[in-house]
């Protein structure tokens, strides 16, 4: 009976030793093993920031400026404070339609880029255009597409015309705007013939 229990004993004691080498072996390769990527961190940043963007014929196709912009693995994403977004159009590279907001993030890189807080699309006079603005609080623009949208409230306005309307999509290179719906207008003749005689 001694003998036997000196061997539980001793049996006990040898798997109590075994466990505790392959604990410290475990412990030791977890302190060392490489740690999972976090991409939700920034990883990069720049301040004054112009970023531009060239076309496959060689041409200015769109610009990014900020005066600081973060950049995340996660997405290829960046946040940029105060983001100025410059859309010139394919036809003549002229009137480019510029884009302003508080808060910009751009996603995969250039792709996408969402713009939100103070949103204003300006296009300046040109020989077939007047003087455009238009304001949301929200807007998504896609530069490779010359294409922006907006589910929110929008206020287009022209020489002498104000519209109201929630939800819009901007063609960028036909320089055509649909307003969406619950679209509400007001025009000013004697402004909008004012401009045309000037």
């Amino acid at each position: 009976m001694a003998n036997k229990s000196k061997y539980l004993i001793s049996f006990g004691l040898l798997l109590l030793l075994i466990y505790t080498i392959w604990l410290l072996k475990q412990t030791s390769m977890n302190q060392f093993a490489p740690k999972a990527e976090d991409t939700s961190h920034p990883d990069a940043f720049a301040e004054q920031v112009v970023a531009t963007h060239i076309d496959k014929q060689g041409k200015l196709h769109s610009q990014l400026i900020s005066p600081r912009i973060v950049h995340y693995p996660d997405h290829d994403s960046s946040v940029a404070s105060n983001p100025h977004v410059i859309l010139y159009n394919d036809k003549d590279g002229k009137n480019p339609w510029h884009v302003t907001a508080l808060n910009g993030k751009t996603i995969d890189g250039d792709t996408q880029i969402i713009l939100w807080d103070n949103v204003k699309i300006h296009e300046p006079p040109g020989n077939n255009n007047d003087d455009m603005t238009m304001t949301t609080s929200y807007l998504e623009v896609y530069p490779d597409k010359d294409f922006a949208k907006t589910d929110k409230p929008v206020t287009f306005s022209e020489t002498g015309v104000v519209v109201k309307s929630v939800g819009m999509k901007a063609y960028i290179n036909e320089k055509r705007v649909e307003l969406l719906s619950r679209a509400q207008g007001v025009y000013d003749a004697e402004v909008a013939d004012a401009n045309k005689h000037k």
